[in-house]
């Protein structure tokens, strides 16, 4: 499998409902740096009952394999609650998980690896919920999605009419490889049912794998 993090070729958007605060940083959660962040830090001042998002674009739609965001919180006060919301937007909001935090310190990083199709955004909802004048501070550090990347390997596949590209990869262990160009890359081999699969199919001395189609 050639997994690679796709959101970092897109963009970042952050953006809230706040009148007070706005979000700094942006472009951190997007640096692929686990210790860098976009923040806000709507503490003291009126009471809050607003929606903050920590929000990337994947550089295209993408079968995404696996989606990691790294946040930290800190709340201080008997009066103020976080809900966190990671999400992904495929056609529609696809919602992996809520958290509700109170009164609490802490830095975390959630993993998912399901798969989801035609992915193209990737967020983290914030909700925040505060009563003045207790603090509440959010920091977005990451928000990453993986998903298997082929290259264009050169070679052409006919299928009912329709031309596919067949794809490579970083040339590894392969013992299939394309030289393209002046450049040797190998030609992985997937299960049958793999959203990438080709209709080529090589049997492996154990089972039938297929080709992979180009993502690129």
């Amino acid at each position: 499998m050639n997994e690679n993090i796709v959101y970092t070729k897109g963009s970042t958007n952050c953006w809230d409902t706040f009148t007070s605060w706005n979000i700094t940083n942006c472009p951190n959660i997007g640096d692929n740096n686990s210790n860098t962040f976009a923040y806000i830090d709507p503490s003291g001042g009126l009471d809050t009952d607003e929606y903050a998002y920590f929000e990337g674009h994947l550089d295209k739609a993408r079968y995404v394999t696996k989606a990691t965001y790294i946040y930290e919180i800190s709340l201080m006060g008997d009066n103020c609650s976080v809900a966190v919301t990671p999400q992904l937007w495929g056609g529609s909001w696809i919602t992996l998980d809520t958290f509700n935090y109170e009164d609490e310190t802490a830095k975390l990083t959630k993993n998912y690896t399901v798969g989801w199709p035609n992915i193209t955004y990737a967020r983290l909802k914030v909700r925040i919920m505060r009563l003045a004048p207790q603090s509440v501070v959010f920091r977005c550090y990451e928000v990453q999605t993986w998903a298997d990347v082929y290259l264009d390997s050169g070679l052409r596949i006919k299928k009912s009419g329709a031309t596919l590209k067949l794809g490579c990869e970083i040339l590894g262990s392969h013992k299939l490889r394309v030289r393209k160009p002046g450049v040797t890359r190998g030609i992985p081999l997937v299960g049958t049912g793999n959203v990438n699969a080709s209709p080529v199919r090589i049997y492996d001395g154990t089972s039938i794998k297929a080709l992979p189609l180009s993502t690129e």
